[in-house]
């Protein structure tokens, strides 16, 4: 299976810059956080002062009417207690992983795109694709709308494998070195979004199978998440992303300006 020299350079400078992309998007999101933070710190201060004793009124959304919640300000300072010091982390920690997830997606694409053969690549864990659905054949308006559904179908089912499956395909086609410390580093934190999403936060035998060495605690445990951890998955993020554009851009070496 070969590429043309054409494609490699291309390869290598689409991903290239979506890694520029995706680190820049994640250093806004970790620069906006801390600001906001640190008002949130402030707001918590003023309702851990507060001797108001009474009920304030608070609008919430409601379907087809005008709806307000009752709370007290010590009952408020418990929510700012509950968001600064846990869930703000989490639901941020749960859109980076899917700002990771979204830019390997990408990355996948582009090389599929490029380097076509490789959509029949075997490996373990990962559905192989060996036949064109008649669906895909049916409904496409040209040669290349067929093209194109059957990478998005492919790199959708990759991406609904386990994390060291999806590293390990993306790692055959543009020859990423996973063995750093720091994909492992990852697992843990991909195993950590999936207990926020489906288990209320709270260890289970599945989220011990994933992080392997590199789990957080036993069953039952709440997953520990503060600002020293989400700071840990920033840097693991931006990390990963780096090793995925330095070892694809040396598989495939971008030509210089002006070369034939």
């Amino acid at each position: 299976m070969k590429m043309s020299e054409k494609s490699k350079s291309r390869l290598a400078r689409q991903i290239y810059r979506r890694h520029i992309h995706f680190v820049r998007d994640l250093r806004d999101m970790y620069i906006f956080l801390e600001q906001a933070l640190s008002l949130l710190e402030e707001a918590r201060a003023a309702y851990s002062q507060s001797e108001h004793k009474k009920d304030r009124r608070y609008y919430v959304p409601a379907v087809g009417r005008r709806k307000f919640a009752r709370r007290k300000d010590d009952e408020l300072r418990g929510i700012y207690d509950r968001y600064v010091g846990h869930s703000l982390y989490a639901t941020f920690l749960v859109n980076g992983v899917a700002m990771f997830e979204c830019f390997l997606s990408d990355i996948l694409t582009y090389a599929l795109h490029e380097y076509p053969k490789s959509i029949t690549l075997k490996i373990h864990d990962v559905a192989a694709c060996d036949t064109i659905p008649v669906d895909i054949l049916l409904d496409a308006t040209d040669r290349d709308s067929a093209f194109a559904e059957i990478i998005r179908r492919r790199v959708e089912s990759v991406m609904f494998s386990r994390p060291q499956a999806y590293i390990r395909y993306i790692s055959e086609i543009c020859g990423v070195d996973f063995s750093d410390e720091v994909f492992a580093c990852y697992y843990e934190i991909k195993a950590t979004r999936d207990l926020l999403v489906h288990n209320d936060s709270k260890i289970n035998a599945v989220y011990l199978s994933k992080a392997g060495t590199k789990a957080r605690g036993q069953i039952g445990d709440p997953v520990p998440i503060n600002g020293f951890y989400f700071r840990h998955c920033v840097a693991v993020l931006s990390r990963i992303s780096g090793i995925v554009s330095r070892d694809s851009h040396k598989k495939f070496p971008p030509r210089e300006a002006g070369s034939s």
